[in-house]
């Protein structure tokens, strides 16, 4: 991600780090790293349970169109930090 944000000269940049069932969304601004909470995608069953799956575990679709737009990953609002994800973070 250090990397990547060098390459680009600028701005936040946005990774994921996963087993597969479990996510964590990161993000690198130049200066901190952050990352979020574990959450999970999957469940037994979850082919024959679309709605559930929507409903509780579509968070990875959020968090991935969050930082495609660029929306950030955190924010700073008066020292505290507010994470754009907030159900995969638990804020």
């Amino acid at each position: 991600m250090k990397d990547m944000r060098e390459y680009n000269g600028q701005g936040m940049v946005y990774g994921f780090v996963t087993t597969g069932a479990d996510w964590r969304m990161l993000s690198y601004d130049g200066t901190n790293f952050r990352m979020s909470h574990k959450f999970h995608t999957m469940f037994d069953g979850m082919q024959a349970d679309k709605i559930q799956w929507m409903k509780n575990y579509s968070i990875l679709i959020e968090c991935m169109l969050f930082a495609l737009r660029n929306g950030g990953l955190v924010q700073e609002n008066k020292g505290k930090f507010i994470f754009g994800c907030s159900r995969a973070v638990g804020s």
